[in-house]
């Protein structure tokens, strides 16, 4: 099982960075997103409470029915996780970096 991933990352380092930047740019790409969502779900809200009607704020899943909102984060933990899976990525395009640095001398 370790020979499988040496070969497939520690000895190819280029493709540890590249995943990383794919972990990286997904979880921002999600950042973006539940930002995005929280936008709408406050505009609804404010719209709402224009027309004097009373209601709590409601959920990405009520506002947009037909898409697949499941995966964006609209939680403090969602938007934590997806930090910290952001700086995971990062991390990796850095190690990559530096693996590919030390196989080269």
């Amino acid at each position: 099982m370790f020979e499988t991933f040496f070969d497939l990352f520690l000895s190819r380092p280029s493709r540890i960075a590249l995943l990383g930047h794919c972990v990286f740019r997904f979880f921002a790409f999600l950042i973006f997103f539940g930002i995005v969502g929280h936008l709408a779900i406050t505009a609804s809200a404010l719209v709402a409470s224009i027309g004097r009607q009373v209601s709590a704020a409601p959920e990405l899943g009520t506002l947009y029915p037909n898409l697949p909102t499941f995966f964006i984060p609209e939680t403090f933990a969602g938007f934590s996780v997806s930090l910290f899976m952001t700086g995971f990525g990062l991390a990796m395009v850095h190690f990559g970096n530096k693996w590919r640095r030390i196989l080269e001398m």
